[in-house]
């Protein structure tokens, strides 16, 4: 008899385990997932961990895409099928004007559009990708003309430990946050839209003093976040508290 009790509470024991277990990847009962396409290319990144880090949020519905072999799926039609496109590419190669127009298009019907980390340096022959953004590094030459205006070329250093202040601490996507320190790669001298909401900003001498923002192009919410290189970043309870927020923010404000 002892045996069998001893058993039957074992048995419990592993089911409730188990159950609590499965409940914790699953979304809040009555809310769909969060559809996100994770967009990569042309930039070499540590993919394991990364997808380990997207992994660690029950409530997103991760598929991916890489550049430029899946051009063709940033075009209208995508907004149908995903909340939120996360562009974590460095993609340069040559765009026809279809394509462009399909990106443009695409955000005029209405998408939550989160540019992470080196996305910033892509499409550097398309002037019209900083206004999609908001802003832009130039890593490619050491003189920029863009716009009638000269640019010196962006700067990165990377394993840099970067002071970070809250610029918005009202908003939902920093909400709860507070001033923290992140061992990054820093991003340097990066031109950014006047009219850009501020939520991240620094006083590190090498590093942007926007950090993170958000923007709207067309119908399209925008979240540009310049942190995010590595493992170290992504295993910071900041980025991982502000990376979600925004992902939510993105889903609630799209048309």
């Amino acid at each position: 008899m002892k045996n069998h009790k001893l058993l039957f509470w074992i048995t419990l024991s592993f089911f409730t385990t188990a159950f609590l277990q499965a409940a914790e990847q699953e979304p809040p009962a009555g809310e769909k997932p969060i559809r996100v396409l994770v967009v990569t290319g042309g930039h070499s990144y540590n993919q394991p961990e990364f997808d380990k880090f997207l992994a660690s949020f029950p409530e997103l519905e991760i598929d991916q895409a890489r550049l430029p072999e899946d051009r063709a799926r940033i075009a209208p039609g995508l907004e149908k099928e995903f909340d939120v496109l996360l562009l974590y590419d460095q993609d340069n190669s040559p765009l026809s004007d279809e394509q462009k127009q399909n990106f443009v298009d695409l955000l005029n019907e209405g998408i939550g559009l989160f540019a992470l980390h080196h996305h910033l340096s892509a499409h550097q022959d398309w002037e019209e990708h900083f206004d999609l953004i908001g802003g832009r590094d130039f890593f490619q030459k050491d003189v920029n003309l863009f716009r009638g205006k000269e640019y010196p070329r962006s700067t990165f250093i990377d394993d840099v430990d970067i002071n970070i202040d809250i610029a918005d601490s009202n908003h939902p996507i920093t909400r709860g946050v507070k001033p923290f320190t992140i061992h990054d790669e820093a991003y340097g001298r990066c031109p950014v839209h006047p009219d850009v909401h501020v939520l991240l900003s620094s006083t590190h001498p090498d590093v942007q003093q926007t950090v993170a923002y958000t923007w709207h192009y067309g119908k399209s919410p925008v979240f540009v976040n310049m942190l995010g290189h590595g493992p170290s970043a992504w295993k910071q309870p900041e980025f991982a508290q502000i990376f979600i927020q925004g992902i939510r923010w993105l889903r609630d404000n799209r048309p």
